[in-house]
């Protein structure tokens, strides 16, 4: 089921809404398994999915951001096709997004651990002031109070992987951007504003 899928999404007449769908059913297929994440990858997926994230239908590039944030689940994906891909950058890009800020933040998440060689690029595209911004609920964000929930918590657990073993100037600069309050409000598991922020999983 997979290769058709791919090339579905490849095929040069495919319409946006054709490699939406497919992008949304390669996502839930590598949800679970890394047996499958490592097929979807093998298919050649990451590359196409990496194009996607540029697409002018917003659609398209949510969807590429849920099936990025499945195979980062697998470490060798994330280690090998992820890191050749250089995905880090154009999903920062999308912060800028409204629309895809959300799903942006969410695919980022695995990629800031600490043994991701897609830190590095995040770390150099500038990705800790949006994320603290997300996490003051200060950037911009379409869709309603689930989604920008969504993004929020998304933010933490992004920022929460970036600082463990992180060098002392980076722990700095997210420090500055939060404030002590905040850092402090998060560890109670609440924000400033008294909203609690859970989860009940990884990325």
């Amino acid at each position: 089921a997979v290769a058709p899928l791919v090339a579905q999404a490849a095929a040069p007449g495919a319409s946006a809404r054709q490699q939406e769908l497919s992008f949304r059913a390669l996502s839930l297929i590598s949800a679970d398994s890394d047996e499958l994440r490592t097929l979807v990858a093998c298919s050649g997926a990451v590359p196409l999915l990496r194009q996607g994230l540029s697409s002018a239908f917003a659609g398209v590039r949510i969807a590429a951001c849920c099936a990025l944030r499945s195979l980062s689940r697998s470490v060798h994906i994330l280690r090998t096709w992820i890191a050749d891909a250089e995905i880090a950058p154009p999903l920062c890009a999308l912060l800028a997004d409204p629309k895809s800020a959300a799903a942006a933040t969410a695919a980022l998440c695995n990629l800031l651990i600490a043994f991701s060689p897609a830190r590095a690029d995040a770390l150099a595209a500038g990705v800790i002031v949006p994320l603290v911004a997300a996490l003051r609920g200060e950037l911009a964000c379409g869709g309603g109070p689930v989604v920008r929930a969504e993004l929020r918590l998304s933010a933490a657990w992004a920022l929460r992987n970036l600082s463990f073993r992180a060098d002392m100037e980076t722990k700095q600069r997210m420090l500055s951007g939060l404030g002590g309050a905040r850092v402090l409000g998060l560890v109670s598991g609440l924000s400033t504003d008294g909203e609690a922020l859970s989860s009940d999983g990884e990325a």
